[in-house]
């Protein structure tokens, strides 16, 4: 059983616990004003907005990082992958098999027929694809795998890339 997120990058808003931290250490505490009769001959100056200040309330603090640590994981969606679970995603897999039928190919048609053959002993329905355009047997494989049924889609391509003149 592991814990999985499905967007860890969420994770990264937990920079933003420190806001609550820093906005209750600069957080300004009005004094209590004494009148004193001297205080008329000194020069008035302006004291500073905000100063640093050991943490009054830790419950409040702790709960205020609480909130927005929650926050930000719960955007990071986690879930538990228990070994049943990966067990039924793994058996719903959908497979396209993209073969390229182009000129370049002949020579190693009988091991890629091979192959051909195990990938669909391993994956029962998967779709065979044959074309001598790759980009255009990739676009019709995707838009096949596209029905969203499996928990898995892939797309096997056999080729040896070369390109067309």
């Amino acid at each position: 059983m592991t814990l999985e997120w499905i967007n860890a990058a969420a994770l990264a808003a937990l920079v933003a616990v420190l806001g609550p931290i820093v906005v209750h250490l600069l957080r300004r505490q009005r004094s209590r004003r004494v009148p004193f009769p001297t205080v008329q001959f000194l020069v008035s100056t302006r004291a500073a907005a905000a100063r640093i200040r050991t943490p009054s309330d830790l419950l409040l603090l702790a709960l205020r990082v609480a909130i927005v640590a929650a926050a930000a994981v719960a955007a990071a969606q986690p879930f538990l992958a228990t070994g049943w679970r990966r067990a039924a995603w793994e058996r719903q897999v959908a497979r396209a098999l993209v073969i390229d039928t182009s000129e370049s190919m002949a020579p190693v048609a009988s091991r890629v027929a091979d192959a051909v053959a195990a990938e669909r002993q391993a994956i029962q329905g998967a779709r065979e694809i044959r074309t001598g355009d790759l980009r255009a047997g990739l676009k019709q494989a995707a838009s096949a795998l596209d029905d969203g049924e499996a928990g898995r889609a892939e797309i096997v391509v056999f080729s040896d890339f070369q390109r067309g003149c």
